[in-house]
């Protein structure tokens, strides 16, 4: 699985949980809200955080694709570091937004 796999599956659970939210069948939507808090933690505390890690696990199932979104692989170019603050600033959309998650994203942080 790619990293803009893994960033579109997010996107689809948080809309799948805003329309479960919208339709009342649930009464509240923590993958949303999980996402937002994380990325707002991130942001305010910076690229190579414990919040910037935590934020780009919700992106990872491996240890390479952690690696590459944190980035502890060294792909420092500015085009990538470009990206991943796209990626955390996307996080802080409200859930009926969220599926925006790989806006200016796609599928350029994949390893």
């Amino acid at each position: 699985m790619a990293i803009s796999d893994n960033i579109s599956k997010k996107a689809l659970d948080i809309h799948k949980e805003f329309l479960d939210f919208q339709a009342r069948r649930i009464a509240d939507t923590p993958i949303a809200r999980n996402v937002r808090e994380l990325s707002t933690a991130a942001i305010l505390q910076g690229n190579g955080s414990q919040a910037w890690i935590d934020y780009m696990q919700l992106f990872a199932t491996t240890e390479q694709e952690l690696d590459h979104l944190i980035p502890r692989d060294n792909t420092t170019a500015d085009d990538l570091q470009k990206v991943r603050a796209y990626l955390v600033a996307n996080g802080m959309c409200s859930v009926g937004t969220t599926r925006q998650l790989l806006n200016n994203v796609g599928n350029r942080l994949n390893v």
